[in-house]
């Protein structure tokens, strides 16, 4: 039936009881499988294998060729970027970039307090030392305006995590950063075709580094790839991630490329073929992604307890996962934990926020300790500590209001029924929210 909105009402009649109290599941359609083979990325594969039968050296990234490279050349077109080098994973193209763009041991790096920790363990491991800024709480992403605030004369440059697809404000972010001279390091792990105005996220700052492990829009089995308009940083990066045969291809003569002490982060071929074929399928999975995830905001408009996920008037939103915002007032005396269980129940496929906890508070950073006690800490020309406060926002939402609905990637095709069934789980748990509380909160 249509509500005054023009919205169809997605909730279940009042006399059906919760299906944890014993009544029966609302959510009854699967969720669908991602990633997805189809024959082009088989047939794909299957090419470059038969010609590995004939060149030995085809499946190897070690000289600067292959499909790895051939992969390297597909991204940078098809994001406009100059260049691109891979890697094998998101993190090792962060770790790469950090080195490339000159940060040292000691040096502090801004980074959001609300994020998959792997932004920020990247800045430990080249030694130098994280300083947690807050997060816009529409969007959930570091703003320059937080960012400023943990400006020092240390500081050398800013990891900008699109999170959950969601792009930063980078207008703003690199007006920010030229200002002050720092290097900007988009992460766009979740945010592969992402758009911030007319520019992909990931060609606007320094670097932008991209990951196609589980998950994410486009899906490798495991992989990463850098993008840069910097032929210097390019250098820098291949001499940082790619085997020294690489080094006498790519690098100009006379480049002091290190004697083999630096890691490889090499990506392997089959990632490359694969990827390389979901390129061009990526525009469109990203639409569909957007049809079906606006289409349960749209659906959840007015439910008590949830506020839908937000998109950015400055950008493309391509839903790694959908998060919403809990809104516990609204719902008075019902637990995040109890709402949540309801949803599982219900067949929703909803958790707590995987952050839980944010990230200037977790142990490691509390005691100072990483890989040994004091390390990074220990090398910075300032005091550096982390406490409860200075994070306001981050640290309410972990705490209260932050859950996530593992639809995202995955919502490509015609997923209607299944967002209509998700929304209607909703719209039953808040209706019938007092037969969740403890008989002291229900009789108020």
């Amino acid at each position: 039936m249509q509500g005054k909105t023009g919205r169809t009402e997605m909730n279940s009649p009042e006399t059906h009881r919760l299906a944890l109290l014993g009544g029966d599941p609302t959510v009854r359609t699967p969720l669908p499988t991602w990633p997805v083979l189809s024959d082009d990325e088989v047939a794909a594969l299957g090419e470059h294998l038969r010609r590995a039968r004939t060149d030995s050296t085809y499946l190897t990234s070690i000289f600067g060729s292959g499909p790895v490279v051939e992969f390297e050349r597909a991204v940078a077109d098809y994001f406009g970027a100059p260049y691109a080098v891979s890697t094998n994973s998101g993190w090792a193209a962060l770790h790469t970039a950090l080195v490339a763009v000159g940060v040292r041991p000691g040096d502090e790096v801004i980074v959001p307090a609300y994020t998959w920790p792997q932004s920020v363990s990247c800045v430990l491991q080249q030694g130098a030392i994280p300083v947690f800024a807050d997060i816009d709480p529409e969007t959930y992403t570091l703003t320059a305006e937080t960012a400023e605030k943990c400006l020092s004369p240390a500081t050398k440059a800013i990891v900008v995590v699109h999170l959950y697809g969601q792009p930063a404000d980078m207008t703003r972010m690199m007006a920010f950063a030229e200002a002050h001279g720092l290097a900007v390091i988009e992460d766009c792990a979740q945010a592969t075709g992402a758009m911030h105005r007319d520019r992909h996220v990931g060609t606007i700052g320094t670097v932008g580094c991209f990951s196609i492990g589980s998950g994410k829009q486009i899906v490798g089995g495991e992989g990463g790839f850098l993008l840069t308009s910097s032929e210097e940083v390019r250098h820098r990066a291949i001499a940082m991630s790619q085997h020294p045969q690489r080094h006498r291809v790519d690098l100009p003569g006379g480049y002091a490329a290190p004697d083999g002490f630096l890691p490889t982060y090499r990506m392997h071929p089959v990632a490359a073929s694969i990827c390389a074929a979901q390129l061009p399928k990526l525009r469109r999975w990203n639409d569909e992604r957007i049809v079906n995830l606006r289409a349960l905001s749209l659906a959840l408009e007015g439910c008590p307890g949830i506020r839908p996920a937000a998109e950015s008037t400055f950008g493309r939103h391509v839903y790694h996962l959908y998060c919403p915002t809990f809104v516990p007032e609204e719902l008075p005396g019902l637990s995040r934990d109890r709402y949540v269980e309801a949803l599982i129940a219900e067949g929703a496929p909803v958790r707590i926020g995987y952050v839980r906890t944010p990230l200037h508070l977790r142990k490691e950073m509390r005691e100072r300790k990483y890989l040994a006690p004091g390390f990074p800490w220990n090398l910075g020309s300032r005091d550096v500590h982390y406490a409860a406060g200075d994070c306001p926002v981050t640290e309410d939402r972990c705490a209260r209001t932050d859950i996530s609905v593992f639809l995202g990637a995955n919502a490509i095709g015609d997923q209607s029924a299944l967002v209509g069934e998700i929304a209607a789980a909703f719209w039953k748990v808040a209706r019938h929210h007092r037969e969740l509380l403890e008989p002291a909160h229900s009789q108020r």
